[in-house]
């Protein structure tokens, strides 16, 4: 799956394209001179290469790809700022769709910070606005969609193949690591996936908005455990889709280094009338040998929601105690098993 972060703007709707304020750096946008075929029959874009990738408009693939395997819809909401992608569903025109201009120039191109949502989870794609309208990079798509994407540096030709599945540059398929841990792990978004969520109670209330996690402080042995994991769970409990972003981060002392893995999710997502989703945490320890004993690890969770009837965000902090204990240092004694619960720390709390 891709790596999934979080990149936040202003969208404004036009008739058939999505128009966007552009920020950032300016760059040139040459006319892609490349051919490009879908499941081998050529297709006539209006593309451009910017640092050696190519650039579609979303509908236009949409279109093109209406009626095979990685068909999708694609849907502008003004009041979210937002475009919605609908893998599987039939894509509606709304005119202009593969539309070419008379003659292609290079035209600069500005970084656009697009939200951009795949089935109502938030996505990243790297996106230019290029007079007036989005492009999109095609492996971002090709990626976040699954379809088979190559190119043909002797023909120059892109080759879309929506039978097969995407493969990264290095020719392994996205769903390699997926497929050879599935004997091993549960899959990504099971409850027991992280650690942290063995006797989940709800211990923030945001709105019609509900926190769940494991509330009892937790140790973890190093190098027994190379992580420290928690697993929360986020649901709207009420009537209306709400808004839920969330900012996360770990005070370690005497730490070498510290590193934050999202496990594909976005760090911001809408919540239909009683949906779940899960916030999974991972902090790889990289400690060094002048380490030792217990050190205290907690993690501060900043949760945000914010509803259509009312604009104005409501906030509240969860704090999750960790500790990690050092082992196989003289002086030390490990814990019996390499991961527990602590009873005699304190509980999770919310401000």
């Amino acid at each position: 799956m891709k790596k999934v972060r979080w990149i936040a703007i202003l969208l404004i709707s036009l008739t058939f394209a999505f128009s966007v304020i552009s920020s950032g750096a300016t760059y040139t946008a040459a006319p892609s001179k490349a051919t490009v075929l879908i499941n081998g029959k050529p297709v006539a874009f209006e593309a451009y290469t910017i640092n050696g990738n190519n650039y579609f408009k979303l509908r236009d693939l949409a279109f093109a790809l209406s009626g095979t395997e990685k068909s999708f819809s694609v849907t502008w909401n003004s009041e979210k700022n937002s475009i919605f992608i609908a893998p599987g569903s039939n894509y509606k025109p709304v005119g202009g769709e593969l539309a070419l201009s008379p003659s292609l120039l290079p035209k600069a191109a500005k970084t656009t910070l697009s939200n951009v949502y795949v089935n109502n989870i938030y996505s990243y794609f790297t996106a230019y606005g290029i007079s007036g309208n989005n492009y999109f990079k095609l492996r971002d798509v090709a990626e976040e969609l699954n379809f088979g994407v190559a190119w043909d540096g002797a023909a120059k030709t892109i080759r879309i193949d929506t039978a097969n599945e995407y493969a990264s540059d290095d020719g392994k398929s996205i769903l390699t690591n997926e497929t050879s841990f599935a004997g091993i792990y549960p899959m990504p978004f099971e409850p027991g996936y992280f650690k942290g969520y063995d006797n989940p109670q709800v211990v923030a209330a945001i709105g019609d908005v509900s926190v769940s996690t494991d509330p009892k402080s937790m140790t973890f042995s190093y190098p027994l455990d190379p992580s420290i994991s928690r697993t929360l769970m986020v649901k709207n409990n009420g009537s209306e889709e709400v808004y839920f972003e969330y900012n996360p981060s770990i005070s370690i002392s005497e730490f070498q280094a510290q590193y934050f893995i999202n496990h594909p999710q976005p760090f911001r997502f809408y919540l239909q009338p009683g949906q779940t989703q899960p916030i999974r945490l991972l902090y790889a320890l990289n400690l060094g040998p002048e380490n030792k004993g217990r050190l205290y690890a907690p993690i501060s969770v900043e949760c945000i929601v914010r509803t259509l009837a009312n604009a104005s965000d409501q906030r509240k902090t969860i704090k999750l105690d960790n500790y990690v204990q050092i082992v196989g240092i003289p002086g030390t004694s490990p814990p019996t098993s390499p991961y527990m619960a602590d009873p005699n720390e304190p509980a999770a709390n919310a401000t």
